[in-house]
C-alpha cells in the first residue's frame, strides 16, 4: 500500500493513513535516512522504512543525483554536506532531506542541522577547506567554529585568517 501512494492524489496523506494502522499489526513507519532507506518503501526486520523518493519536496531529477551521492561515505557532516554538492543536490533539497530525518544519524535536531547546512553552502571555496581542517576541533559545528574563526582570527592554510568579521 504504501508503495503505490506515489499514484495517489495526495501521496503524504494516503501515507500517513497507512501509518496509523500499522501500529495494529505491531509494525513501526520508521523515517527516511540516507544510510539505510532504499528509493522506495523496503521492509526493516519486522517493521517498514520510509522510501527515499516519497520524501515531500524531492524530484526524480534530484533522485538520480541522491543515488550518486549515496554511493559515497558521509563520515561527517561537512563531508556530507561537500558530497551532496558534488553529487548535484541543491541545498533545497539537502534542507528537505534533513526536514524528512533522512541524515539524523549525525544527531542534531534538524533545523540547527539545516541551519547549519545552510551556513556551510555559503562560504568560500577556500572556508570550507579550512573549516574542514579545523572541524574535529570544533566537533564538526559550523557556527561555533564561525563565532570562534572570527573571534580569534584563525589563521588558514594559506597563512591569512580564514575569515574576517566583515
Amino acid at each position: 500500500l504504501l508503495q503505490m501512494t506515489k499514484y495517489e492524489p495526495s501521496p503524504q496523506e494516503e501515507i500517513n493513513k497507512v501509518s496509523q494502522e500499522l501500529s495494529f499489526f505491531g509494525i513501526e513507519l520508521l523515517p527516511p535516512d540516507l544510510a539505510l532507506s532504499d528509493m522506495d518503501f523496503s521492509i526493516e526486520g519486522k517493521n517498514i522504512r520510509f522510501g527515499l523518493n516519497s520524501v515531500k519536496g524531492i524530484s526524480a531529477k534530484s533522485l538520480e543525483k541522491l543515488k550518486d551521492f549515496r554511493n559515497s561515505e558521509q563520515p561527517n557532516k561537512y563531508d556530507t554536506f561537500l558530497s551532496a554538492k558534488e553529487s548535484g543536490l541543491n541545498i533545497g533539497v539537502v534542507s528537505a532531506l534533513i526536514q524528512a530525518g533522512a541524515l539524523s544519524s549525525f544527531k542534531t535536531n534538524r533545523p540547527r542541522l539545516v541551519l547549519e547546512a545552510q551556513v556551510f553552502n555559503l562560504l568560500t571555496e577556500r572556508e570550507k577547506r579550512n573549516f574542514v581542517l579545523i572541524a574535529d576541533k570544533y566537533n564538526f559545528d559550523i557556527l561555533n567554529s564561525i563565532h570562534d574563526v572570527v573571534k580569534n582570527q584563525i589563521i588558514g592554510d594559506d597563512k591569512k585568517p580564514i575569515m574576517k568579521e566583515s
